[in-house]
């Protein structure tokens, strides 16, 4: 059993979909997400904000979405059935129509309705794709399956109830044969209404599966070649890793690759499968292998990640020495305000407690703390809490580097060399981080060197 996921970006024509189909086709035992088809899902959320005004543009919206199925329909499926695939379609696309006009008359679009005008971009994929495969002679079959995947009422990033899930999946899908293409991304809550799981969620429903039913493997098919090691758009010479770890994926994720969101593939790591991301368009890239422990020793140093944009926070004072309960305080005001924390770094003094956020929290978390120690501040205990904007934050990744010496001499040595002031350093104890803090416009010089220094050899 294998687990084919494709995107949004492998469903833009008939020549992608006809790639998209032969790779299913050789794959004859597995479960197939799928995606809505290339920007439909940004055209089902802009004709439901039409609707919402009182805009009746959302209909040649809508129309063009009609066109695109059928078109793809008429290409694919043998003219003998086309009637009924096209039937088949038209029942999903008239439903959605009728929910937009009750939209437009109402003046009214509640996450619940979003949510539920969302889930027709993976009904009508899915079923599209699965009566193209009867018409190449494949046993394949279309499965809505939100009232398999459970979760709560936080419409546009509902919480997955993953036991449940897991059970449904194994109950449904334990015992068949063939292909299965289901709906990826959507579900019901507990009350049986529509519900989005959000960002990557195509790729988590693709994990609950391999998880559930013990698959193989994971495949998930791109337009790009895998997992780069830098950011191409910044780092001319950026090259395709062959493998990595869950646990770099991890922090690549966290510090600004968004490629593979760590929470989406959380089941398949549980069971140790391992995923691999492929290029539609390119054949000869064998694909970006994720999987427990990276066997691949060459490269002490697998990725530099960057988040491009951070406010610093620093919170010090010679009254925090031997102080227990500071952290405590600094971090329990934050989750308070619901500001999430990007990277955290303190002087083994205890003289200081330095922090990063993303931007739009800075000026928030600057006046939450210094709400929280208003009398330290005025007892001179500590000093004003100061913020620091157009920051970015660089992590030099790398399950290798543990244990390894002088990597972190090669990358100050480097960084010094070329003038690029540090403005603060964070690691953690893994070793699998050194994390720095630089100016917003030396990210790009920033990189570079890094990457002329860490990987000169391997290009």
């Amino acid at each position: 059993m294998k687990i084919l996921k494709f995107g949004q970006s492998t469903l833009k024509d008939t020549s992608s979909i006809a790639k998209v189909l032969d790779i299913i086709v050789q794959n004859p035992e597995s479960i197939v997400v799928v995606s809505p088809l290339f920007k439909v899902s940004n055209r089902l959320e802009q004709i439901g904000k039409l609707a919402m005004v009182g805009n009746n543009s959302y209909k040649p919206i809508l129309q063009e979405i009609e066109d695109e199925h059928f078109a793809i329909a008429k290409h694919f499926v043998d003219i003998k059935h086309q009637a009924k695939v096209i039937a088949g379609l038209k029942v999903m696309l008239n439903d959605l129509e009728e929910i937009l006009y009750g939209v437009y008359l109402l003046w009214e679009l509640s996450p619940r309705t979003k949510d539920h005008i969302s889930t027709y971009g993976v009904k009508l994929s899915a079923y599209l794709m699965a009566e193209c495969l009867k018409s190449k002679g494949v046993e394949a079959n279309y499965f809505d399956i939100q009232k398999i995947i459970i979760t709560n009422d936080v419409y546009g990033n509902a919480e997955v109830d993953k036991d449940t899930s897991l059970s449904n999946i194994k109950e449904q899908f334990g015992k068949i044969k063939g292909i299965s293409v289901v709906t990826g991304s959507i579900g019901s809550t507990y009350k049986g209404e529509s519900s989005n799981f959000g960002k990557s969620g195509s790729s988590f429903t693709s994990a609950l599966f391999a998880n559930a039913l013990n698959a193989k493997s994971i495949e998930i098919y791109t337009d790009r070649d895998g997992i780069l090691n830098t950011d191409p758009t910044l780092v001319h010479n950026a090259f395709s890793l062959k493998e990595i770890s869950y646990a770099e994926v991890m922090e690549m994720s966290n510090f600004g690759n968004s490629f593979v969101y760590p929470p989406a593939i959380q089941p398949a790591i549980i069971k140790n499968i391992p995923i691999t991301i492929k290029n539609l368009y390119n054949h000869s890239f064998e694909g970006t292998v994720i999987k427990n422990a990276a066997t691949d020793k060459s490269l002490i140093v697998k990725a530099n990640s960057s988040v491009q944009n951070v406010s610093l926070i620093n919170v010090q004072g010679s009254g925090m020495i031997g102080v227990a309960g500071v952290a405590s305080r600094v971090f329990g005001t934050l989750a308070h305000d619901k500001i999430s924390v990007v990277m955290i770094t303190q002087a083994s003094s205890e003289h200081s407690i330095c922090l990063a956020v993303k931007p739009e929290n800075g000026t928030r978390a600057q006046l939450a703390l210094q709400t929280e120690f208003m009398e330290e501040i005025r007892e001179k205990k500590m000093d004003n809490i100061s913020l620091t904007k157009e920051l970015s934050i660089i992590a030099i990744i790398g399950e290798n580097m543990k244990q390894t010496p002088g990597i972190a001499g090669k990358i100050f040595t480097s960084l010094g060399e070329n003038r690029i002031n540090v403005i603060a350093i964070a690691q953690g104890s893994s070793e699998y981080n050194i994390s720095v803090v630089v100016e917003m416009k030396d990210l790009e010089k920033t990189l570079n060197v890094l990457h002329k220094t860490l990987f000169n050899n391997y290009n």
